[in-house]
């Protein structure tokens, strides 16, 4: 526990030998994931945020901020902290509807990013989130490769899971999977993160269950939201299946982001002729024709879970 201000001694204290536990961490992290940190003694720029110290190390860019790395002074342990910038409307909306779904979670093991703690200024908000140190799969996969199949299997379970509490709990589509939002851990233990455009799912009971939210990344998108049609939360199975395809192959299935156009995106979408590299399962190559297809013919989460290729070793 931190003590308090009436103990400013003994707080100076625990708050110097915690800060030179997090630059031998720094240094450690940099030196097992090949990172080239510049580690000075008085940690370089800085923000304190209560207990928390915000580095200028940046973790990423998320729909709503940048993400930066912060260390928590009482507790002796990292985080990453979501920056955002009070003056822009939107992205402040979109900060306080991921606050809230995040709320809503009790068990710090779900596969969805635990929250931390939550600070504002006037200037930003301070979103503390549990610190990843792998970063996102995406950055893992351009450092290191494509992985086996079993591996990719292990991570795929995991995101599945992050989806069906979304959609079954707290009915939201997620509206943004993609691996640069899934985080990994030394373990290779998978966290979902960046909740800033999810949209409530409404059932018959209570409305319209037509989603006319067009966000998102094109190259993990299915075909009616390039189009800009109304869809449903199956959207999240199109792009989870475009995050399995570039697990195994190490590209995406209809497009290279760098050199298609929209429209070349959209007639291969319509096409839909599926590649399969060689040296994976029929098993996977089944279950992704059925994930990266038109919303009629999409499988369900309950199909996915279901599928031989998850359920088998």
């Amino acid at each position: 526990m931190c003590l308090g201000r009436n103990t400013v001694v003994l707080e100076c204290a625990i708050v110097t030998v915690n800060e030179r536990k997090m630059m031998q961490l720094m240094r450690d992290h940099a030196r097992n994931y090949g990172e080239d940190m510049e580690l000075e003694e008085d940690f370089g720029p800085e923000k304190r945020i209560g207990p928390f110290i915000i580095k200028e190390t940046i973790l990423g860019e998320g729909t709503t901020g940048t993400v930066k790395l912060a260390f928590n002074s009482c507790t002796g342990e990292f985080a990453a902290v979501k920056i955002v910038n009070k003056s822009i409307s939107r992205k402040v909306k979109e900060a306080k509807k991921e606050i809230k779904i995040l709320q809503k979670l009790r068990d710090k093991d779900t596969p969805l990013i635990p929250l931390e703690h939550v600070e504002e200024d006037s200037h930003n908000i301070y979103i503390f989130l549990k610190y990843m140190e792998l970063g996102d799969l995406y950055s893992y996969i351009e450092k290191t490769g494509t992985f086996e199949e079993s591996e990719a299997k292990k991570l795929f379970r995991q995101l599945l899971s992050a989806v069906e509490i979304c959609h079954k709990k707290l009915k939201i589509c997620h509206h943004d999977i993609k691996l640069e939002n899934c985080v990994i851990d030394s373990k290779f233990n998978l966290k979902l993160i960046d909740f800033g455009f999810a949209v409530k799912i409404e059932t018959p009971e209570t409305g319209d269950t037509a989603i006319e939210i067009y966000d998102g990344s094109p190259a993990y998108s299915p075909l009616e939201i390039i189009l800009r049609r109304p869809h449903d939360e199956s959207v999240d199975i199109f792009s989870m299946g475009t995050c399995l395809y570039y697990l195994l192959y190490g590209c995406f299935p209809f497009c290279d982001p760098d050199r298609t156009s929209i429209d070349e995106l959209t007639a291969n979408l319509q096409i839909n002729d599926l590649e399969f590299p060689p040296g994976f399962s029929t098993a996977v190559e089944d279950l992704l024709r059925r994930m990266l297809t038109k919303r009629k013919s999409r499988i369900t989460l309950d199909g996915i879970r279901g599928h031989p290729w998850v359920n088998t070793a």
